[in-house]
């Protein structure tokens, strides 16, 4: 499906460089796929870690990120900039066709429409070029050409992406990892099914299975065309890369059976795929990479474990659910810990009784949650041998969605990987 010229043609924008705490940042364009005949350009910040020139080829290689932003978002400096002090190269998007009218355009949320134009001017203008697609909200029409479809050129816009970073001398090529935030997400569960080339993928919020979604996310994938050509499970039995699936259990947008879902497809094929269903965290972008103000700890985990060393995380080998109808039943899980003894374990059971999916779309979604209220139950963690342990819950009658939380605990991280999500 995602067929183009295979030149990059990546053009560096200098008087578009960051300045301030981002110097050493660049603004670049890169080529999409075309649309109604004409070429198309993408913008981005990419970023190395201080001690590492973008245009020298090193012995030792680093990791690297391509970063791809959700609704109402852009190519976001801080991102680049929390990624690169993590010793990871980094690109960051934009993937709705947006380009900057200021220099440092990015370093702020909430500004797409006075930092931000759809349209290629000034030094971005060139002939036999134009801007990509902008978001469409999947109200795709059967009498629209692919190439017209924002999430075509979202997804083809992330496979380049890999090309781009991998191709700097820094670059470890086989340590590139992919982050999707909201809408982002969605366009990275469905990447990973068509491009293999990224080491792992996290999506976060988002997922497959949407048109399953308990949330509003079920009416845009029910659409015809996006029913035909945009649900991510279609391939997910291409994806062999780990995936921490991550989300929220009280999230207005994305719920989180679809994200279970996604979860069980794509642990088949990898082992080291994981599940991270998150309570009391917020939905946004900023969310999702500032550990200083928010628990997001998991992702940053992930990611090292994935290029440093995959003893640094807890992965969840095995569950059961036993439930009879209307009876108590039993939740457990056998997980691998770290290799790391001050780590500590603790398990807690969400579960439902009465449960019902009810949102308001909001009028700020940092403080938009569902009205429904998880209840929790203590469960009993004990060691195995060879550094695994058992963790088990009670289900209490009458239970209807539940599932096994592990939090794993230093002095100075908590995060989170979860069972299934059973109904």
């Amino acid at each position: 499906m995602f067929k183009y010229d295979e030149s990059l043609n990546v053009t560096y924008i200098p008087s578009y460089y960051p300045t301030g705490k981002y110097e050493g940042i660049r603004a670049l364009t890169y080529d999409g796929p075309e649309t109604n005949g004409k070429k198309t350009k993408v913008f981005a910040y990419m970023g190395v870690p201080d001690g590492y020139d973008m245009d020298r080829n090193y012995e030792h290689k680093i990791p690297a990120m391509v970063l791809v932003h959700g609704g109402c978002g852009y190519a976001f400096l801080d991102w680049v900039k929390q990624w690169n002090d993590r010793g990871y190269a980094a690109i960051s998007i934009c993937n709705v066709g947006l380009f900057p009218v200021r220099r440092n355009a990015g370093d702020r949320e909430g500004a797409i429409f006075e930092d931000w134009t759809h349209e290629l001017c000034g030094v971005f203008a060139q002939e036999d070029y134009t801007v990509p697609p902008t978001y469409d909200d999947m109200q795709l029409s059967e009498c629209q050409s692919i190439d017209s479809m924002w999430m075509y050129h979202a997804v083809a816009q992330v496979i380049r992406a890999y090309d781009v970073i991998a191709a700097l001398g820094c670059v470890d090529s086989q340590k590139v990892g992919l982050m999707g935030i909201s809408w982002g997400s969605v366009v990275t569960s469905i990447a990973i099914g068509y491009d293999n080339s990224y080491a792992f993928a996290i999506p976060v919020y988002g997922s497959g299975y949407l048109d399953e979604a308990l949330s509003f996310m079920r009416f845009k994938f029910n659409v015809p065309r996006s029913k035909q050509m945009w649900l991510a499970q279609e391939r997910f039995s291409n994806v062999n890369i780990p995936v921490l699936w991550l989300c929220m259990n009280d999230d207005f947008a994305f719920s989180a059976n679809s994200n279970s879902k996604s979860y069980a497809d794509t642990c088949k094929n990898n082992s080291l795929t994981q599940l991270s269903i998150k309570s009391g965290w917020v939905h946004g972008h900023s969310c999702s990479w500032d550990t200083d103000n928010y628990e997001c700890h998991e992702i940053y985990k992930f990611a090292d474990a994935m290029t440093r060393d995959k003893g640094s995380f807890t992965y969840i080998t095995q569950q059961e659910y036993n439930k009879e109808l209307e009876q108590e039943g039993t939740l457990s899980v056998i997980f691998t810990g770290e290799n790391n003894s001050s780590v500590s374990y603790a398990a807690t059971l969400y579960y439902q009784t009465d449960y019902e999916y009810a949102y308001t779309f909001p009028a700020d979604i940092h403080k938009c949650y569902l009205a429904h209220k998880w209840k929790t139950a203590e469960a009993t963690v004990t060691s195995k041998d060879g550094g695994s342990f058992l963790a088990v819950a009670r289900i209490p009658e009458n239970t209807t969605y539940c599932y096994l939380e592990i939090a794993a605990k230093t002095d100075n991280i908590k995060y989170v990987v979860s069972s299934k999500f059973y109904s």
